[in-house]
């Protein structure tokens, strides 16, 4: 237990406040596990990977010790950063958005109102789910921009690979660990705008790829 294998600097630092004397090895990303699920279709050719992280309901939250109003992964805001992605693919056209949550539906950790409200949030607005089992790595590689809940390891594998990439904080109240160099958004109107602004580049290599 005197090994650790960490992303970059700001993850060593995060582990040297509880074991300062251990040997730290900076490996960059690590892939997740993958249980080989498939990606579904889409009819857009440009798509979006979303992450987000499973709420915390207010009886486990409580259980566990956490104040309910301070708990950043409530279902509250989880509610917000989904309706919010939702406007966004009601919003911008020839985008599809790819949802994948970082967990099954849990029972215990997610409300049955909440999962309900989710599945019609996601088929009214035309989202498009993918399973909890596809690796991170994998749907990445697969999209053309990609959105997470903060402050996940997605983003960093986005980034890793040369993907746009942001975190979406809906209600301001994240504070980053450290400056990682992934933009923080926290508007409606600041994730359309990134949207529209991606797609514009990637239709622009397609056609300089063209004219070359």
């Amino acid at each position: 237990w005197n090994n650790f294998y960490v992303w970059d600097q700001c993850h060593e630092e995060f582990f040297q406040q509880y074991r300062p004397s251990a040997n730290y090895v900076r490996v960059g990303y690590i892939d997740m596990a993958d249980d080989g699920s498939g990606i579904p279709e889409s009819a857009s050719t440009f798509r979006i990977a979303v992450f987000d992280v499973s709420p915390m309901r207010r009886t486990l939250s409580t259980s566990l010790g956490y104040s309910a109003e301070l708990e950043y992964y409530s279902e509250k805001i989880f509610k917000e950063f989904s309706s919010d992605i939702a406007h966004l693919a009601k919003n911008v056209k020839s985008v599809t958005i790819l949802y994948k949550q970082k967990r099954a539906g849990n029972k215990i950790r997610i409300s049955a109102g909440t999962r309900s409200w989710l599945g019609n949030l996601h088929e009214v607005s035309g989202i498009t789910n993918v399973h909890y089992g596809v690796g991170a790595s994998r749907l990445v590689d697969e999209c053309d921009g990609v959105i997470s809940m903060p402050f996940t390891s997605t983003a960093i594998i986005a980034r890793e690979k040369g993907k746009p990439t942001i975190y979406y904080d809906p209600m301001g109240k994240a504070a980053p660990p450290c400056d990682r160099g992934i933009p923080i958004l926290r508007s409606r109107d600041e994730l359309i705008q990134w949207a529209q602004n991606i797609l514009k580049e990637s239709k622009r290599a397609v056609r300089d790829n063209m004219e070359a």
